[in-house]
């Protein structure tokens, strides 16, 4: 292909939204260090795994007649076993590990909202009641996200004369 005055058609898909987080450095260092050391772990693990189910094998459909041949193998799936558990359980571990960093991110980038000792942490926000916008309290979007059946009777009925 020469490179004289040739083009390459492109499509753009645009996004609706995009959500960005900010973090510092120190966080980008940690999420970096977790995920090469998980990335590790697992393929340990897998390798580990591999090596004595394929020991384990021979072992099973294999006759062995040297005894030291069969303590090789022997040896080989032990090891392999225990060392795929091994790094299994730390693959487990740094993965929650990964986890918490990012969810402590995407914690911290709504604030506080509400007055001072009553704040409303992000996860009571669905449960707030919707207004529009002349003040009015949305009944039905409110009682969707509370769960109350709007035909309740009221908590405190006024008495009947």
């Amino acid at each position: 292909m020469s490179t004289d005055n040739q083009s390459i058609p492109v499509r753009r898909h645009s996004l609706s939204h995009l959500e960005t987080y900010d973090i510092t450095a120190d966080e980008l260092d940690r999420i970096q260090t977790e995920c090469m050391g998980t990335g590790q772990d697992l393929q340990f693990c897998l390798v580990a795994l591999t090596t004595g189910i394929t020991c384990l094998a021979s072992l099973l459909l294999t006759e062995i007649i040297s005894v030291k041949i069969y303590n090789g193998f022997l040896v080989f799936t032990v090891v392999g076993f225990v060392f795929a558990l091994y790094y299994a359980i730390q693959y487990w571990r740094k993965k929650g590990n990964l986890v918490s960093i990012v969810q402590r991110i995407k914690d911290r980038q709504v604030g506080p909202i509400g007055e001072q000792g009553h704040e409303v942490r992000p996860a009571e926000l669905a449960t707030l009641p919707v207004t529009t916008a002349r003040g009015e309290v949305a009944v039905d979007a409110y009682l969707a996200a509370s769960g109350e059946s709007q035909h309740a009777p009221p908590a405190n009925p006024a008495p009947e004369k």
